[in-house]
């Protein structure tokens, strides 16, 4: 499977900016949401899944031409806080489905934590872009 993909590939960070990085995230995440909210919850596991798949095969090939080194300093730092926020998100796509079955009543319990969950999601995302773009990417150009 892997033996017909370029192996030559090029690692040359370029200068990431936060508020960049953050956008795509935030529009990763919001598609994660949107989507899961609409299928409660299973299209936001299969994209997931697509992802893991991605992320995957690119540290494979990462680990291939480079070395772990490389790969622990592009990702590691930034990483706990960005998959934090996308299984949250994910999380609330499940949980969505409880808002349903409540009553009045609880339904506005419900729909605060989910808010409250997405906002704190959202905070992590820009951690992680600021850790991306001011740690991650400077280590990887060292």
């Amino acid at each position: 499977m892997f033996s017909k993909i370029n192996y030559n590939t090029n690692i040359d960070p370029k200068k990431l900016f936060i508020m960049d990085v953050f956008v795509h995230n935030i529009f990763n995440l919001s598609l994660i949401l949107i989507f899961g909210l609409i299928t409660f919850g299973i299209v936001s596991s299969l994209m997931l899944l697509i992802n893991g798949i991605y992320f995957g095969v690119t540290i494979h090939f990462i680990f291939l031409k480079y070395s772990f080194s490389l790969l622990f300093k592009g990702t590691f730092f930034h990483l706990f806080f960005e998959l934090t926020a996308i299984f949250m998100t994910t999380a609330i796509s499940f949980s969505f489905w409880d808002f349903f079955k409540k009553k009045e009543k609880d339904k506005k319990v419900v729909l605060s934590e989910i808010i409250i969950v997405f906002l704190i999601s959202i905070l992590l995302l820009f951690i992680s872009a600021i850790i991306e773009c001011k740690i991650s990417s400077v280590l990887v150009r060292s």
